[in-house]
This record gives structure tokens, C-alpha cells and sequence, in this order.
């Protein structure tokens, strides 16, 4: 999550994922034979493909809050 929160951040879009957000990345990506493998796809998945889609929709964006609720995200993206 930091080298996305970088990669954003150089875009000019402040992000940030609270304690939620992070442990349903970790439920999601981690299972017992393949340890965190797949975590990079995971965050690719949940996270990154959304995030994209918020951020090429509509006027520029300024800041991202990742949050989850129960099994999925919200995405809230500040714009000018």
C-alpha cells in the first residue's frame, strides 16, 4: 500500500486508507497454502482498478479516503 500511496501521491492526489481498508486487504489476500502470495494481485484488484476509475472520472481529484464496509470498499475522492 505505500508504493501505491507514492505512486498516487506523485499524481498530486493526497490518499489515505484507514485500519478497515487494510485488514480486509489482509482477509482477502492471505489463505493458509499460499501465505501472502497473492497479495499484490489482491491490492490490484480491490484497490487499485477502483482507485483508477474514481480518479479518470469527472474533475481532478485531491484526496482519496479508502474505508471498508463489511466485504467491500467505499471510495471517497475529494475534487476541486
Amino acid at each position: 500500500l505505500n508504493s501505491l500511496s507514492e505512486r498516487i501521491e506523485k499524481l498530486g492526489i493526497k490518499i489515505k486508507f484507514d485500519k478497515k481498508a487494510q485488514n480486509l486487504i489482509i482477509k482477502e489476500a492471505f489463505d493458509e497454502r499460499s501465505g501472502a502470495r497473492k497479495l499484490k494481485g489482491e491490492i490490484r484488484r480491490l484497490v487499485e482498478n477502483p482507485l483508477s476509475s474514481e480518479i479518470l472520472a469527472g474533475t481532478p481529484v485531491r484526496f482519496i479516503s479508502l474505508t471498508a464496509k463489511s466485504a467491500y470498499f467505499s471510495i471517497y475522492a475529494l475534487r476541486i
